[in-house]
């Protein structure tokens, strides 16, 4: 499938709320079932976006526990690094930097982003897309450290 279609597969799989509910529905299964010891929601993300991903045509993506191993999994499909403000839809954001850190390392789809750095994003952090600052809040968002793109 080209890669076009799977990105536009992607935003329009987050975009709908029936179908996003279907999909974070899977994930919360999968999560317990792949991930020990995580508890959906909390550490989902990377589930969450291979869930995505699967579903939008890449299915021999494996479903994948950690933010910075999914990072790392599309770098190695191809996908390239995208400095913040360089943003757009269908593209993958990231808090990871090279080495774990648990609590902090989070992956979701950026589905929007305005002017001021705000983005609608799709990911394991509440049941429809929400906003989320790209510069983080210093509470409950870690700053976005880049996105990658297909």
């Amino acid at each position: 499938m080209p890669i076009d279609t799977v990105i536009q597969n992607l935003i329009a799989d987050a975009s709908d709320p029936t179908t996003f509910a279907h999909r974070q529905d899977e994930a919360s299964h999968v999560l317990p079932t792949r991930c020990s010891g995580t508890v959906w929601p909390h550490n989902g993300c990377a589930i969450m976006q291979s869930v995505l991903l699967r579903h939008a045509g890449l299915t021999d993506l494996p479903y994948t526990c950690m933010a910075l191993d999914l990072v790392n999994a599309l770098k190695n499909r191809g996908w390239n690094r995208i400095e913040v403000g360089d943003q757009q839809p269908g593209d993958i954001g990231t808090t990871c930097g090279d080495v774990y850190h648990e609590g902090v390392d989070h992956v979701y789809l950026m589905l929007d982003c305005d002017e001021n750095g705000m983005m609608t994003v799709a990911d394991n952090q509440a049941p429809t897309p929400h906003s989320r600052p790209v510069a983080g809040n210093g509470t409950n968002f870690s700053p976005t450290t880049y996105f990658l793109r297909a």
